[in-house]
């Protein structure tokens, strides 16, 4: 065992543990104080407190104190001749931090004070005791954690408690003796014990212990940016100042040269640049604020409309709609049959996939295919053409060589048309995805209005995608014969990233989640009912007592699971609600049953779920989200399928001249593709911030399984969160089907209404 400041160092510096394998996630708040309830504490193992049958050391909740202490006070190891005392206590405010601003219950006036001194005593004690286990503990905990061995096989090893160690000794290396090197080998060692993809990484979620992975990394780049001479230009400048300083205390000016000449000041503390940050919240990426382009195109502002429709009054209106995501083929088939309700009946013919037996990936969709569209069985006809359409399209995805052919592709849609009467009389074609778009409209001269909600193209061949994407900007150009728009922000900010091209914003609405309801009701579906003011007077708990943990990626790949299950274990005879969790594609709960649910958890494994504008759209259960910290490691453990890198496509001119392209408000974005373990906290965030998910008002959010149970007995803020949902709901809803109406109308008019068409017939 390594011995000694010199040793510890040494052996941190040839730390690789090895990555345990990630199970499923959960909880905490950062809090010390004790709780009125025991929902609101954290789990003990995790949190180490010390009791007859805990088998944790007394010691380890005097680290705990002392590090909630030191990160809230901001607290520093600088040295004397900058800050005074190395031993004095900084104050509230001193360094920005109002008493305020702590944990509630901490009160630093009166809880026992340590010195910066001692804190880097018991955390150098600490590592000199526990380091022997150091090697397998990852492993160990791993299966703490996952509930398969108990929390005494940890032997008393508090593993949040080591990590929390370690990072203080870093900091002190770093602060006092500007040993940036030794630092940063504690930092990133401290960063491996929290596994692969930080799976292991519950310390602000299900623990009071203050810093995690989130501190951790940041300090680490900070520490890589000194190594790489980024901040060599800050230490210049203080480094001045500091001789002025030293000068004044009257230093020996001989020695201050003979210093300067070895560059020894890096051995003496600066006050700027301070390189350690204590707390996420001084991480600006965690609270983006990105603006974003609300446009309204032209063809909007053409007053035909209404005389379009007086003119087809009590007339059918057939759309064909082609797609290969259930909800995204719903979401503009239903807006289009309330809006255009009042003038026409529209009558929809679905092209989409199909659901094969035994697939559970698509289980989920073809169960909404078949309750909201009565799609039950296998397709036929010019159906079953579609379907071996889009199987060609997966077999190009899946080998690259063979690229898309286009020619079949294109006969295939001919002889689609040729036996199919309702493609031959549709007047207006909708598509939802760019390749199928431009499919379309290489084959038919029909009008295509385009609701796009997931990756623009997939990334084969650098060359012939060009291909598309020009062929995309010039069907986004030519707004004659062509509407197009796109579900959510995110995807708006990439498709110009991607192609330049500027297109609209239309937020899902949803109705088809209202199943039951009649077609002509739907356009008030998010009115108050009459008998909402007799049924608030009910305590809500009592009328709503389930609460949904909504399906999602999340709960297979991380450890959240056995954790919110040990968490419940232990509140479960006090704790009012009952949890109903789907962790299966075909544990299918229907809309009309997921509407009576209290709240909805949901963990976004994307920016643009539609599932999230389902759960909000409904209005019935308060949609529950976790705070941006946690967002950051939802997307570590699960990717988002809008960024993966085989979507990485861009016209070659525009990333030849990245730098000088600007985004939305002349913002600079970072590239929209990354793969989950390489991601940066601030790249996710920032197009994190555009996501809805983010944007729509009257979500609840939550940092830790403590606060999300709290939250969730909180009777007057769910009401106030849903009947804000329904009102947002009630504006927005009419002002998608003002869209949908417009951009139907214009499709449909003729060349004496659109001079657009009147000059293209007049070049032919």
């Amino acid at each position: 065992m390594p011995t000694g400041r010199v040793g510890l160092v040494r052996e941190f510096g040839l730390l690789a543990l090895a990555g345990t394998s990630p199970g499923l996630a959960s909880q905490a708040d950062g809090n010390v104080h004790s709780r009125s309830h025991p929902w609101e504490e954290a789990l003990a193992h995790l949190d180490c407190r010390s009791s007859e049958d805990s088998h944790f050391d007394p010691v380890w909740e005097k680290l705990k104190t002392a590090s909630v202490r030191h990160r809230w006070m901001g607290q520093t190891f600088l040295v004397p001749a900058l800050v005074g005392n190395s031993n004095e206590t900084v104050s509230p405010g001193k360094h920005g931090v109002q008493q305020s601003s702590l944990p509630a219950g901490l009160d630093v006036e009166r809880e026992p004070v340590m010195s910066a001194e001692g804190l880097f005593e018991l955390c150098e004690e600490l590592l000199e005791r526990w380091y022997p286990i150091v090697w397998d503990s990852p492993e160990l905990f791993d299966q703490v954690l996952k509930r398969r061995q108990p929390p005494s096989d940890l032997g008393g090893l508090c593993y949040y408690g080591l990590i929390t160690a370690i990072f203080i000794y870093a900091q002190f290396m770093c602060e006092r003796h500007r040993d940036f090197s030794t630092a940063l080998k504690m930092v990133q060692a401290s960063l491996q014990m929290l596994g692969a993809r930080l799976h292991l990484d519950f310390i602000h979620e299900a623990s009071s212990w203050p810093f995690d992975s989130l501190v951790l990394m940041e300090n680490r780049d900070r520490l890589l940016g000194l190594r790489l001479g980024r901040f060599f230009a800050e230490e210049e400048r203080a480094k001045s100042h500091i001789i002025k300083s030293l000068l004044l205390q009257g230093i020996d000016h001989c020695m201050l040269l003979h210093a300067s000449e070895h560059w020894r000041f890096r051995e003496i503390s600066m006050k700027e640049p301070r390189v350690f940050v204590l707390s996420a919240s001084s991480i600006p990426q965690l609270s983006p604020r990105v603006p974003v382009a609300r446009t309204r195109a032209s063809w909007r502002w053409t007053p035909i409309s209404r005389s379009l429709w007086r003119r087809r009054t009590r007339s059918s209106l057939t759309v064909a709609v082609f797609g290969v995501h259930s909800t995204l083929v719903l979401e503009p088939a239903t807006m289009l049959k309330v809006a255009l309700l009042p003038f026409v009946r529209v009558q929809v013919r679905v092209f989409m996939r199909d659901c094969p037996k035994g697939y559970a990936a698509w289980a989920h969709h073809c169960l909404l295919q078949c309750q909201a569209l009565g799609d039950c069985g296998a397709s036929g006809g010019s159906g079953q053409l579609f379907v071996d359409l889009v199987h060609m399209f997966e077999d190009a995805s899946a080998y690259p060589d063979n690229y898309y052919r286009v020619a079949d592709y294109l006969e295939l849609l001919t002889q689609m048309y040729r036996m199919d009467p309702d493609l031959q009389a549709a007047p207006l074609y909708v598509c939802t995805s760019p390749l199928m778009c431009s499919l379309l409209r290489a084959a038919f001269e029909k009008p295509l209005l385009a609701y796009f909600g997931m990756q623009l193209h997939v990334n084969l061949d650098r060359q012939k995608d060009q291909l598309w994407l020009m062929h995309f900007k010039e069907m986004a150009r030519d707004r004659c014969t062509n509407v197009m728009a796109v579900h959510n922000f995110a995807m708006q900010e990439q498709i110009r990233y991607a192609t330049a091209s500027q297109l609209e914003v239309v937020r899902p609405r949803a109705l088809y989640a209202h199943a039951g309801v009649r077609l002509w009701r739907l356009r008030s579906v998010h009115d108050r009912p009459k008998s909402w003011d007799r049924a608030r007077a009910a305590p809500l708990a009592q009328r709503r007592p389930q609460v949904l943990i909504f399906r999602s990626s999340y709960l297979h790949y991380s450890l959240f699971v056995p954790l919110l299950e040990a968490h419940q274990a232990t509140v479960a005879a006090q704790f009012p609600l009952e949890l109903r969790m789907v962790l299966k594609a075909t544990d299918f709960i229907p809309f009309a049953e997921m509407r009576r649910f209290r709240a909805a958890v949901l963990f976004p494994w994307d920016p643009a779920l539609m599932a999230f504008y389902e759960l909000y759209s409904l209005a019935g259960p308060v949609v529950f989200l976790p705070k941006s910290a946690w967002i950051f490691k939802v997307q570590q453990q699960t990717g988002w399928i809008w960024s993966q890198p085989n979507g990485a496509v861009e016209l070659a001119s525009l990333a030849a001249t990245r730098k000088n392209s600007r985004g939305s408000g002349g913002i600079q974005h970072p590239s929209p593709w990354w793969l989950p373990e390489d991601s940066r906290i601030e790249d996710v965030l920032h197009w994190y911030s555009y996501s809805d998910c983010q944007r729509l008002p009257h979500l609840q959010r939550f940092g830790s399984l403590a606060e999300l149970f709290t939250l969730l007995l909180e009777d007057r803020v769910l009401r106030q969160a849903r009947e804000g949902m329904r009102r947002h709901n009630r504006r927005s809803l009419g002002a998608g089907l003002r869209w949908y109406r417009d951009a139907a109308a214009w499709l449909l008019s003729g060349p004496e209404e659109k001079p657009c068409l009147r000059a293209s017939s007049q070049i032919r």
